[in-house]
């Protein structure tokens, strides 16, 4: 194994010379090292914290103790570091204890043949485990991103379990009714608090929770009983915020005059909060949406839209991903080839971000284009198999743009291709898979010194 990095090896053991053995064999196989010995648990102890260890090997037994006592302080301390125990007189009970305390793999030196592909399998895992490590946090922080949005927005934004129960509110909902989200779950039901007898049994509040819709109109009742007209939407999905599971919207539309211009803000607002969960879902892709809506908008521009046609294609492109807000994050970010069943998954999410988007009253046709995006002129696309003027014009745009932006970019089962590439992918298939004069578009555009 030939790696451009030191590995960097601790071993614990009270004899140098075993350890240095063990040494030459790593170097005769290839690896190239970065070593230190020690002797016991307190040099142990000392050498952990000394610098970033790759792989530790330990001897079974020790003077006054066994290697696997090691294991109880790296846990405490968080090291999640390959342990591999060597030994030449251990048997198998001493195999079975040593994989008990937490060791990650026990080698025989009868058998130490296993050693090599023992520490490429555990290198291996323990990078797998760091970029799990990686994504937890990047999920932690887009949570709290997400969080932080919600606190920012100007509208009032509350969650509900999947029991119905309050669980997130923001600082907008406590100002205008005058609760805290504490006073609301003392309360028992805090619906009753907050809307009028006659709201109560409105669809927005009953057992079955809707799965998304718009602008339902529903009366407020704030602490000192002003009543305040808010309009609603909701959206059930997966979110980066544990036990959240149905958020609602509201805008207060008691004075009509300025809910005109709140709406407008409001709508951005949301498609922009909706792209970010989208990434979240689906962090190796973040700024995809964005990117395609750049190129799309100046595609259609190119194409002589008039401009709030274009400015349709831009919202088109920036939701044109929401379906996979539906798809499990290992899917999305799985390096490798995808199987029958999760790519079948993935093409599910035009239909999905269809289903979300449908009953929004966009005044461009925003739900269908979405449905659409992946769909080719030889009917070999999906979900529906369209061909060439079964699909509208504004979709053969962005499906142009994503296959563009999405070849040009990094994706976690390979590395970026470049604009060249992508340009050339949409050459050789222009009037087979991708609209011709989409296609011209996109090179002229380019050639104008469009970039991402």
């Amino acid at each position: 194994m030939n790696s451009p990095q030191p590995l960097h090896i601790l071993f614990l053991e009270d004899n140098e010379e075993d350890a240095l053995l063990l040494q030459r064999k790593l170097e005769r196989e290839g690896f190239s090292l970065f070593c230190a010995v020690a002797r016991n648990l307190r040099e142990f102890r000392e050498r952990a914290e000394e610098a970033a260890w790759d792989l530790i090997i330990a001897d079974y037994y020790l003077p006054g103790c066994k290697g696997t006592d090691a294991l109880p302080w790296m846990r405490e301390r968080h090291l999640d570091i390959p342990f591999i125990l060597v030994s030449g007189i251990a048997g198998e009970e001493a195999a079975v204890e040593t994989m008990r305390a937490g060791a990650h793999d026990f080698i025989s030196k009868n058998n130490i043949a296993r050693l090599i592909p023992a520490i490429e399998r555990e290198l291996k895992e323990a990078e797998i485990r760091k970029k799990h490590r990686w994504e937890e946090e990047q999920h932690r922080m887009a949570e709290e991103r997400l969080l932080r949005i919600a606190e920012e927005l100007p509208v009032l934004i509350f969650a509900l379990d999947r029991e119905g129960r309050m669980v997130g509110w923001n600082r907008q909902a406590q100002e205008l009714t005058g609760y805290s989200l504490q006073e609301l779950r003392d309360s028992g039901n805090p619906l009753e608090r907050l809307f009028p007898e006659a709201e109560r049994g409105r669809s927005l509040f009953g057992s079955s929770l809707p799965r998304d819709f718009s602008h339902e109109e529903l009366d407020l009742l704030s602490k000192n009983q002003e009543i305040h007209s808010i309009t609603w939407s909701s959206m059930a999905a997966s979110t980066p915020v544990p036990g959240w599971r149905t958020w609602f919207f509201g805008m207060d539309i008691t004075h009509k005059k300025r809910v005109e211009n709140q709406l407008r803000n409001i709508t951005e607002g949301v498609i922009h909060s909706l792209v970010a969960l989208v990434e979240v879902r689906d962090p190796y892709t973040s700024g995809h949406q964005e990117r395609v809506a750049k190129l799309a908008l100046e595609m259609a521009r190119e194409s002589g839209f008039s401009s709030d046609r274009a400015e349709g294609i831009r919202i088109m492109s920036l939701v044109h991903d929401l379906g996979k807000i539906n798809i499990p994050s290992e899917i999305l970010c799985k390096p490798g080839k995808l199987s029958d069943i999760e790519r079948s998954l993935i093409q599910a999410h035009p239909t999905i971000g269809y289903d979300i988007l449908k009953n929004i009253d966009f005044p461009w046709p925003v739900a269908s284009v979405v449905l659409q995006h992946h769909e080719r002129l030889n009917g070999s696309g999906y979900p529906q198999g369209l061909v060439d003027r079964e699909i509208s014009e504004e979709a053969k745009i962005l499906a142009v743009a994503d296959v563009v932006e999405a070849m040009s970019s990094h994706r976690p089962y390979r590395p970026a291709l470049g604009i060249e590439a992508a340009l050339e992918e949409i050459r050789q298939n222009r009037g087979v898979l991708y609209d011709p004069q989409a296609v011209s578009c996109c090179e002229e555009v380019f050639n104008k010194g469009f970039s991402f």
